[in-house]
């Protein structure tokens, strides 16, 4: 456990300012970890404040010091899963964070990087939804994040798109799809008619009210 605990430690010591309350909530989160590492409420903790430190930086605009919280989280929940293998709600987290990471990428400009976060998040919602493939919450997801990937996927942003097209398409027609969530059929429909319509083999990327919008689903 030495690597786990001096990342611990590290993670106690963000050079970017927090609230006193955000800095004490991590300094407790970190210590009951460094005392019972195996605990899985314990390190949900943990998860949990540096998500928290993640969103006070990214309402303060400091995009860098949110992906280095968020990136946090995710060494966290890792390690979570290197301990209990089998908990699906870590799983779920960690695809929910790499979304987010993904976001934080994109938005400074390092795409290849968001590649690899969405598509890690796609890997990972796929393979859950084999094993409960009646989640709506799980097809719901896994549409919003190959949509975000086909954003920075060029090669296969049809295919992306298409896809999840269908699966909103489908709880659209099951009558599952909240009200909240109908614009995304109509956005994502009218950039596959465009795309057809230049007879180009990818569709435009969205435009930045469509990605501001869409990005919103996991802020």
């Amino acid at each position: 456990m030495a690597a786990d605990e001096s990342n611990l430690q590290s993670s106690a010591g963000m050079p970017a300012l927090v609230s006193k309350e955000l800095q004490e909530a991590l300094d407790l989160a970190t210590a009951r970890v460094l005392l019972d590492p195996i605990s899985s409420i314990y390190r949900h903790d943990l998860i949990e404040v540096h998500e928290r430190i993640g969103d006070w930086h990214a309402e303060a605009g400091a995009d860098h010091a949110a992906l280095a919280a968020f990136e946090q989280a995710l060494g966290s929940c890792r390690k979570l899963l290197d301990l209990h293998k089998d908990q699906t709600g870590p799983q779920l987290r960690l695809s929910d964070l790499q979304v987010r990471i993904g976001d934080f990428r994109k938005a400074l400009g390092d795409e290849a990087a968001a590649m690899v976060a969405y598509g890690e998040a796609v890997s990972i919602r796929e393979r859950m939804l084999s094993f409960f493939p009646e989640s709506q919450r799980l097809r719901r997801d896994l549409a919003i994040a190959q949509w975000r990937l086909a954003e920075v996927d060029t090669r296969n942003r049809k295919r992306l798109m298409a896809s999840a097209n269908t699966i909103l398409l489908s709880q659209q027609k099951e009558g599952v799809l909240t009200d909240g969530d109908r614009w995304m059929v109509d956005a994502i429909k009218r950039q596959l008619d465009s795309t057809s319509a230049a007879n180009c083999p990818n569709p435009a990327p969205a435009s930045t009210g469509l990605w501001l919008k869409l990005k919103s689903l996991f802020s």
